[in-house]
């Protein structure tokens, strides 16, 4: 993926917009939204690393979609973050009794053979 994809996936996953990003970094917001255009600019390092740092990822992240000793890329995985934490909400928003099912359900499907 490339800088500009993976920047806006990590804007997304913290749930922020430029305006913000811009005052967690000091980074102007014009200079931000370079960036995320499809044939965007590249940061330069001491940017690439202020922006890291507000959206907690890696500055390898940012250029490559990867995190230093995965295998897959980060971006997968935020990905499957995002799905789990919506699964976890709509846990939260069941009772008691159709959460237990839900487990009983999941742990079936983990090990059918039990």
């Amino acid at each position: 993926m490339s800088f500009s994809e993976n920047l806006r996936e990590a804007i997304s996953i913290k749930n922020l917009t430029t305006k913000e990003l811009s005052a967690r970094t000091g980074i102007n917001e014009g200079t931000i939204s370079s960036y995320l255009k499809t044939k965007g600019s590249m940061p330069p390092a001491d940017k690439a690393l202020k922006l890291s740092k507000a959206l907690d990822v890696s500055v390898e992240f940012l250029v490559t979609g990867f995190e230093q000793g995965r295998y897959e890329p980060a971006a997968t995985s935020c990905t499957k973050l995002r799905r789990y934490a919506r699964l976890i909400a709509d846990l939260d928003a069941m009772t008691e009794k159709e959460r237990e099912l839900a487990e009983r359900i999941v742990r079936a499907i983990r090990n059918p053979s039990a």
